[in-house]
């Protein structure tokens, strides 16, 4: 139901929001209960600089205090937006469910990728194989399933090989299924 006042909304909280003016340094929001917000301008800035953001646009934020700034609670857009991937990983951990990851760095042991958040793909985890030249891997997106998550400690590690794994099982299913005797299949010769 809609709060009567953001007073009552606590610090930390989730809120949709509306943005309706941008300056020189800062982003307007209107987040409802008759209240606008104020964001620091960089928050909507991209790797290169570019601003992300118009008026208009709807946005995720989060109240981080709602004392009054020059008439304006404080909010934040980038704690939303780590909010909300956490909420997506843990349900992706939880259900099971692929995720896409972009491999962003080599490092000992493995590979770090970018899920919305930096995560580990060990070097064991990368294939059914081992995998020669990760360099090979670098900037590409790939998808993983998460198989370990501990958000206290910002550790996510991530595998690649157990959907490998599992769309290989679910092939030689599929054939062992279609295999009966007199039946007509087209094979590919592996050794003479």
């Amino acid at each position: 139901h809609l709060l009567d006042s953001y007073s009552q909304v606590a610090a930390g909280s989730l809120l949709p929001g509306r943005v309706i003016k941008i300056t020189g340094s800062e982003v307007i929001v209107d987040v409802g209960y008759k209240c606008e917000g104020v964001i620091l301008l960089e928050e909507f800035r991209d790797d290169w600089g570019n601003l992300r953001v118009k008026p208009g646009d709807d946005v995720a934020v989060m109240m981080e205090s709602t004392e009054e700034r020059d008439g304006y609670v404080v909010l934040s857009h980038e704690k939303a937006r780590r909010t909300k991937v956490w909420e997506d990983i843990e349900t992706a951990y939880q259900r099971q469910t692929p995720i896409t990851a972009r491999v962003m760095e080599r490092i000992k042991g493995g590979l770090v990728v970018d899920i919305g958040v930096r995560a580990f793909l060990p070097g064991s985890q990368i294939d059914m194989k081992p995998v020669r030249n990760l360099d090979a891997l670098l900037g590409q997106e790939i998808p993983c399933r998460v198989i370990k998550l501990n958000r206290k400690r910002s550790n996510i590690v991530v595998s690649r090989k157990a959907l490998l794994e599992e769309e290989y099982r679910r092939r030689k299913e599929d054939t062992l299924a279609q295999l009966a005797e007199g039946a007509v299949l087209t094979g590919v010769v592996k050794n003479i």
